[in-house]
């Protein structure tokens, strides 16, 4: 657990030094958007050699939104699961004389 978070210090040290650089206030980096951007770029490592200012560039745009929300996150996200039962009362009908006869027929 030590492990991991020194390396969200150091991923966060990453992105707040970049955003200084832009005049950002450290106060409104994003650890998530940083880790998430540190994982696409350690996703991409197979790829071609990426710019080093790119990934720059993409953590000093790594800040919390600057919106005001109207409403919860979490009213977003509905739970998966059924609020009402799938299954109702069984309706039972009783059987016809017809249907009578048909079974004491069959049991002979």
């Amino acid at each position: 657990m030590d492990w991991s978070l020194l390396g969200l210090w150091v991923v966060q040290l990453f992105a707040v030094k970049e955003q200084i650089k832009i005049d950002q206030p450290p106060a409104s980096s994003s650890v998530s958007l940083s880790l998430a951007i540190i994982q696409d770029t350690m996703d991409m490592c197979h790829e071609a050699a990426m710019n080093g200012n790119v990934l720059s560039r993409q953590l000093s745009t790594a800040v919390h939104d600057e919106y005001v929300r109207t409403g919860s996150k979490a009213a977003r996200y509905k739970p998966n699961k059924k609020d009402k039962p799938s299954a109702t009362q069984p309706i039972i009908l009783e059987a016809t004389e017809k249907q009578k006869q048909a079974l004491r027929n069959l049991n002979l």
